[in-house]
């Protein structure tokens, strides 16, 4: 039973992190507008650092129930690997443990409780520079900012979303603006509820505005429990 419901934690929390989309019938694409890629196909070209990053990469773990103000590590941490990109060679198990205590704080932005359970999942943005030997983690959203600069790639549109928008799903394409960019969502949830909508970003990655599409309950569909 203890295995059953330690299956079942990692199982939801893959399902945040990851932002399951169960898409429709694929969107037409207006001119200009691009599909984005995979996550984990981005490379570290697909970045213009603000910093001189050699090794970027983000996880996904679980504490111990909690009531949201003291988190605690199980005994063995599994990350789970959302995004690699450069090459560190001595990124050991020990190291990226310190990293997960030092997160592990109630104002933390990166987490979501794990319905029906107490557990948490967190996500770690973490990095090594240039000629530092140090390992570090993201710590707030403005960290973020600070690392990409002004938003000026698919790669770093998509991971600013992930940081500031965790519940979304369906994130689909995005097309350039005067004022930055106009990304698509497009998904039905876990339940039968089909979203399509616009959000609009400017180049520092603040939400400028949403705009409705369509939004309606799926016919013959039976939704999905965990």
């Amino acid at each position: 039973m203890k295995k059953l419901k330690k299956v079942i934690l990692l199982t939801i929390g893959l399902v945040l992190f990851l932002g399951l989309s169960l898409e429709a019938k694929e969107a037409k694409l207006d001119k200009g507008e691009k599909k984005f890629r995979q996550v984990e196909s981005y490379t570290l070209n697909d970045f213009h650092f603000n910093w001189p990053i050699i090794y970027m990469d983000i996880v996904n773990f679980q504490t111990e129930a909690s009531d949201g103000k003291h988190f605690t590590l199980p005994k063995k941490v599994t990350f789970f690997t959302r995004l690699k990109v450069g090459k560190a060679e001595t990124f050991t198990y020990k190291k990226q443990l310190w990293l997960a205590k030092a997160i592990l704080k109630p104002a933390y932005f990166w987490k979501q409780p794990m319905h029906p359970y107490s557990a948490y999942a967190f996500t770690s943005m973490r990095f090594l520079e240039k000629d530092d030997k140090r390992f570090k983690a993201i710590t707030e959203v403005q960290d973020i900012r600070d690392m990409f600069g002004p938003i000026d790639t698919e790669a770093e549109l998509r991971i600013w979303i992930m940081a500031t928008d965790q519940y979304a799903i369906g994130v689909h394409s995005y097309k350039k603006t005067a004022k930055g960019y106009r990304v698509r969502f497009k998904a039905k949830s876990l339940g039968c509820d089909y979203r399509e909508y616009f959000n609009y970003y400017d180049r520092q990655g603040k939400l400028l505005k949403t705009k409705e599409l369509k939004s309606y309950r799926m016919k013959n569909c039976s939704p999905i429990l965990l």
